[in-house]
């Protein structure tokens, strides 16, 4: 479960077809080196217009085939909204265990 919160002053729409999720391959300083798409399985949003109003938080499930991750990977989700799609927000949701 993903949750989503707009807090700017604004109401915000999400671009389509995310979150988008991701594996990292990060350095021994943990700045990204290589990133790779995880193909999403089922996504399913508590609302579907993509609109948040100022304040609002909107829920995802999405089911994906959990990735064998090596030491210096980790699991990326990303969203981003329409009028700043180059700027997304994430968060990592799955780190490498030693």
């Amino acid at each position: 479960m993903i949750a989503v919160k707009n807090k700017t002053s604004d109401s915000i729409k999400l671009t389509p077809d995310i979150p988008d999720l991701s594996i990292e391959m990060l350095d021994d300083r943990g700045k990204p080196l290589n990133i790779e798409s995880i193909k999403k399985l089922h996504t399913e949003a508590s609302d579907t217009s993509g609109l948040i109003p100022k304040g609002g938080i909107v829920y995802y499930a999405v089911a994906y085939t959990s990735p064998v991750l090596s030491v210096h990977q980790q699991v990326r989700v990303s969203v981003g909204q329409t009028s700043a799609a180059d700027e997304p927000a994430s968060i990592v949701l799955v780190k490498s265990e030693k």
